[in-house]
């Protein structure tokens, strides 16, 4: 997993100082959310680090294949959970933890979301979820939104302070970077619309 990491990074980074980083990495961002278990930060952090002119660029990229990707999948909870249910029992563990999902979802929905979202746990969870609770699409959308822009413009904004040394701070501080992320966010909301 090291190996495709590692590939895929440089063939990213070779890619950086042209415009086709843009798309492609709406592509991986995309694929990371829904298929691909690599975390996208292993690619961004060397990626963001090389080109901090585009800093905020990647970080948009990045967030707008997550969203593309949280709404197929919410789309994929909601319109094939009938068919697919054993397989998305498998996903969750067992049929209970998916139920335990569901019930954490109809009773919490938004900031159960919102804290997938900025944590490490697969989004996955989150978006299958949600479509099959049938939570309102647009508050899971502005969920999405607000949770992942946390995480991918957090981690501009490491990376653009840190330089490479974002990349340990990441993986060593990773819960409570996204419990401060969340925070800063919901305090700035809170002073700007109060």
């Amino acid at each position: 997993m090291n190996q495709v990491n590692t590939h895929l990074a440089d063939k990213l980074l070779s890619l950086a100082r042209s415009k086709m980083v843009y798309p492609v990495l709406v592509l991986v961002s995309f694929l990371e959310s829904i298929l691909i278990p690599v975390p996208l930060e292993a690619i961004l952090i060397p990626l963001m680090h090389n080109n901090r002119e585009k800093i905020n660029w990647l970080a948009a990229c990045a967030l707008l294949g997550c969203v593309i990707g949280a709404i197929t999948g919410y789309l994929v909870g909601m319109l094939f959970y009938e068919q697919w249910a054993e397989q998305l029992y498998r996903l969750f563990g067992d049929q209970q933890s998916f139920n335990q999902v569901i019930s954490a979802i109809e009773a919490q929905g938004f900031v159960y979301i919102l804290a997938v979202g900025v944590t490490p746990i697969p989004f996955q969870v989150a978006m299958l979820g949600a479509g099959v609770a049938q939570y309102p699409f647009m508050l899971f959308l502005l969920a999405t939104l607000l949770a992942r822009g946390i995480r991918y413009f957090g981690l501009a904004l490491l990376v653009y302070y840190f330089g490479p040394a974002a990349g340990k701070m990441f993986k060593r501080y990773k819960y409570p970077m996204a419990a401060a992320f969340t925070l800063v966010f919901i305090g700035f909301l809170y002073f700007q619309f109060t």
